[in-house]
């Protein structure tokens, strides 16, 4: 059996379907997280729900018919993930034979990781355990009070940093378009551009704000999305940086939506 044929076995359409519900949940994840991150400007920084996955799920939970979704969600990214990971070995269909090259597969494991790790706190707010802003801190601070951990933390934020750098690059680039089926137009491209340069900078904003934090020891800087976003609204003009960066998230968001029909899988 041809690797063409093993990949048609392993991605089957109905497998795909499946698969690219991720873009939808992904789409509004991201979404989320941007009004999230604008109601931490309007609030003055007080509000009750973190501009990042945890609080955009703690949200969907308290909400009618939560529960329900928060499971629809975790299947949606359980798909997503194994359909990575397959791509990972196989390639994807739509290159057919095309030879995959280790940076394709580790951008595909990459994000089955991610996938997986989103897919697992959906199940945390599904199941009603949630998950705690202290438990993060309290892991780092353990981190940090040892030279192995510290040296971990270092690294885990030179990689958040070249991720960063790689969206910002595959934005400014419009190296994404190589990610979709048939000719982009202006608008998906125009979309592309400033979703993945505007995810590109609040991801290289996290990665710097872990170098700064490990080196600094100070862990509960060093705590992710909300505590970067929560940083930047702190800095001079920071409410129109947080808004930049809010709609930024929020075009990604609907940039992910539309690769619900266009993305090569």
């Amino acid at each position: 059996m041809s690797k063409h044929d093993q990949r048609a076995v392993a991605q089957h359409s109905a497998f795909e379907r499946v698969a690219r519900s991720g873009f939808v949940v992904t789409g509004l994840l991201h979404i989320a997280i941007g009004y999230l991150a604008v109601q931490l400007v309007m609030g003055g920084g007080d509000v009750a729900a973190d501009p990042d996955p945890s609080g955009a799920f703690a949200e969907m939970s308290q909400r009618a018919g939560g529960q329900a979704a928060l499971w629809a969600a975790f299947g949606c990214f359980v798909a997503m993930a194994l359909w990575r990971l397959v791509e990972t070995f196989l390639g994807r269909v739509a290159d057919g034979e095309q030879s995959v090259s280790l940076f394709q597969r580790v951008s595909a494991f990459s994000l089955a990781v991610i996938n997986a790790g989103l897919g697992y706190l959906a199940f945390r707010y599904a199941t009603g355990q949630g998950v705690e802003d202290g438990e993060a801190v309290a892991f780092t601070g353990r981190l940090m009070q040892t030279t192995a951990g510290s040296a971990l933390l270092l690294i885990v934020g030179l990689v958040v940093v070249g991720v960063g750098v790689g969206y910002i690059y595959k934005g400014a680039n419009r190296k994404f378009i190589d990610d979709l089926v048939g000719r982009a137009g202006g608008m998906l491209r125009k979309l592309g551009i400033a979703g993945y340069v505007g995810k590109g900078l609040v991801i290289l904003m996290v990665g710097i704000l872990v170098l700064v934090a490990t080196a600094r020891s100070q862990p509960e800087e060093a705590a992710g999305l909300d505590a970067a976003l929560r940083t930047l609204a702190a800095q001079p003009f920071g409410p129109i940086l947080l808004y930049l960066a809010a709609s930024g998230m929020a075009i990604f968001g609907v940039f992910s939506l539309a690769m619900v029909w266009r993305a090569k899988m």
